[in-house]
């Protein structure tokens, strides 16, 4: 049945910018600095940090003041082009590129926004190479935002077929920390909800993700799950039972295969007619 809770307004993807009253990283227009959110005093507290220098940038990502893969690998960038504010010969920028390398052997964002930077920088003559290193720094983070509002006008997309085929809330969930905390804008997983929320999508958050407007009343939303026991109960029993239902093995190989075939069909690759029985094995 159709559902009587459609979008009341459309997004422009040309002029959405990231309503978030937060940003977990920041290169304010001018200066030699970013500004961080010092994600251990999340939810209890907003602190922000100043970062203005490359051993400070380290830190913050040893220590885990920033967390998630997109943003570690910004504040990396951002870290090696202080470091070059420094000093920009090739000794300095190879010991840069390794101390903050360093603080996350298995970061895979962060040893390539390293390499992104360190080439850029590499390329220029020393006097220049500070600023190339922040024109990059600036770009790995404008990039990444715009494509987590790719991920999220592509879901908003699925979103706004469901509304129109039930009535009521949709209910979604995600896996992992895919919001906006851990990137430069709108999050991964996360960014089509806030996307359909803007647009008047009905989204029902609280049935299978925690998802609010503003810090304060997401860590409201946590404090609840802590302290609600009956609330965290139903909330982890309806993601299990949604993970079951639509993230089982035989449904998940089998789109698999499907989406396979489509990509392959294109490049001339002969696909069978016929359908196929897909033996499916659980292990």
């Amino acid at each position: 049945m159709p559902s009587d809770r459609v979008a009341t307004r459309m997004i422009d993807p040309a002029r959405s910018v990231d309503p978030a009253s937060y940003r977990a990283v920041v290169h304010p227009p001018g200066v030699r600095f970013i500004e961080v959110l010092d994600q251990r005093a999340l939810p209890h507290a907003i602190v922000t940090v100043r970062l203005a220098d490359a051993e400070t940038a380290a830190r913050a990502i040893r220590e885990m003041w920033v967390r998630g893969a997109p943003l570690i690998g910004a504040v990396g960038a951002y870290g090696l082009a202080l470091a070059l504010d420094d000093s920009p010969g090739d000794s300095a920028l190879a010991d840069a590129h390794a101390m903050l390398d360093a603080t996350r052997p298995t970061a895979v964002n962060l040893r390539w926004a390293l390499d992104r930077v360190r080439a850029a920088a590499a390329r220029m003559p020393a006097p220049a190479r500070a600023d190339a290193a922040w024109h990059e720094a600036d770009a790995i983070c404008a990039g990444d935002e715009a494509m987590n509002l790719a991920i999220g006008m592509g879901g908003l997309e699925l979103l706004r077929q469901i509304a129109q085929t039930r009535r009521g809330a949709v209910r979604v969930m995600t896996h992992c920390n895919a919001g906006a905390l851990a990137t430069c804008g709108w999050g991964t997983a996360t960014a089509p909800l806030f996307l359909a929320h803007a647009e008047g999508l009905p989204v029902q958050p609280e049935s299978d993700i925690l998802l609010a407007d503003t810090p304060e009343t997401f860590a409201e939303a946590v404090v609840r799950v802590l302290e609600d026991e009956e609330f965290a109960f139903h909330l982890g029993r309806r993601s299990a039972k949604l993970v079951r239902e639509q993230f089982g093995w035989n449904r998940v190989a089998r789109r698999f295969a499907e989406i396979c075939e489509q990509v392959r069909a294109p490049r001339g690759v002969q696909v069978a007619k016929e359908e196929q029985e897909i033996e499916l094995v659980q292990t």
